[in-house]
């Protein structure tokens, strides 16, 4: 399981944890301490509880330089931020578990500087497909995994879009917010003891080196960046529709064998 500090790597621990499954923690560390601050908080969480973890050092300016590019090539990245942990599948055994795939439910707009939610506008659900190099790269090493948790199952995502913090969001109901980036931690908090503090993630000291290499990848690989959009109220009327019925279904099955 790689584990970067981040709320959202915490929550994927904490739920193994629950769950009584076995895991294995590996940190990446940027060298220069560069994301100090997120694997910090990694290393203490695992003290505290004492669990194991393995420590991995990669050099990030010189990886973007010379290995960076084959694993854009396998998986079509379009973010120079997603190959520094394909890499770091490659240096552990197992299963690899990474903390991606949340879902993002905001206005058309909302990743636009200076966007406004206006009264009664629709809200969405927004599917990068650069997420999708996650999937392609483990699938192109014919590798099992679960690259994006928070993706893992259809019932995963439902309840989280169903809870009624993301629903009240979507109606407009917050005012100020045009997408969920800044709270979704209050549905996260609900189940779990989470702690509040700033992301960095340490990429934000070598933003000059991501702009130039994110410019490259984006130039070769700028069709696999669309964004797919699903209007949320239509989309939770249809999924709430199909739960029931499904649960109709399943009931007249049981009662004509009856």
């Amino acid at each position: 399981m790689l584990f970067s500090g981040g709320c959202e790597s915490e929550i994927v621990v904490r739920s193994f944890l629950a769950a009584g499954i076995p895991i294995r923690i590996t940190i990446m560390q940027f060298k220069n301490d560069l994301n100090r601050h997120d694997i910090q908080y990694a290393l203490d969480f695992c003290r505290q509880r004492d669990l194991e973890f393995k420590l991995i050092e990669l050099d990030l300016l010189d990886f973007w330089e010379n290995r960076a590019p084959a694993y854009a090539e396998k998986s079509k990245a379009v973010s120079p931020q997603f190959p520094p942990l394909m890499w770091l599948c490659d240096q552990v055994d197992g299963f690899p578990v990474i903390g991606s795939g949340e879902c993002f439910v905001g206005i058309r707009d909302a990743e636009q500087p200076g966007s406004v939610a206006r009264r009664g506008e629709p809200w969405y659900l927004h599917e990068e497909e650069k997420s999708a190099s996650w999937y392609r790269f483990l699938i192109a090493d014919g590798r099992p995994g679960v690259p994006g948790f928070f993706q893992y199952t259809p019932e995963l995502m439902y309840a989280f879009l169903d809870d009624d913090w993301t629903r009240r969001l979507a109606a407009g109901r917050v005012p100020g917010e045009v997408a969920n980036e800044r709270t979704k931690l209050k549905v996260y908090k609900k189940h779990f003891d989470l702690e509040d503090r700033p992301k960095y993630t340490g990429y934000e000291q070598v933003m000059e080196h991501d702009r130039v290499f994110r410019a490259v990848l984006e130039s070769q690989y700028g069709q696999y960046d669309g964004v797919c959009r699903t209007e949320f109220g239509a989309l939770m009327g249809r999924l709430r529709g199909e739960r029931h019925g499904t649960g109709r279904r399943r009931a007249e099955r049981i009662g004509s064998v009856q």
